[in-house]
């Protein structure tokens, strides 16, 4: 799914997407629940960590970082950005998701990649 479409998803589920923040921090104040939502919340980061090693491998880019810690941050960037645009949807232009996510996929300069 593009950098637009998810935020697009957001704002039209927006209750759901608040309600799974919520719970986020629900789990962050009540450390017992945390090692099963935390079980859960790998699973999920597994399967964006395999979206983003198919594309590394389809399209030839070396990830900056390995692919577990690219689905971490690209999954709170996301968040991130998408919580913004429902507080300020005037001051989050339509593509700076789509701008952040360019720019955490380049390699960095010294060719060095940590794949």
């Amino acid at each position: 799914m593009g950098a637009r479409a998810y935020v697009g998803v957001v704002e039209q589920q927006r209750d759901l997407f608040l309600l799974a923040l919520e719970m986020n921090i629900h789990v962050a104040r009540h450390h017992d629940l945390a090692p099963a939502f935390a079980a859960r919340r790998r699973e999920q980061l597994a399967e964006v960590a395999d979206v983003i090693t198919e594309h590394a491998r389809r399209s030839g880019d070396r990830l900056p970082l390995p692919a577990d810690q690219m689905a971490i941050a690209v999954e709170a960037l996301s968040q991130g950005v998408a919580l913004q645009t429902l507080v300020d949807p005037e001051g989050v232009p339509d593509d700076l998701l789509g701008r952040v996510y360019a720019l955490l996929f380049q390699v960095p300069g010294d060719g060095e990649s940590t794949q």
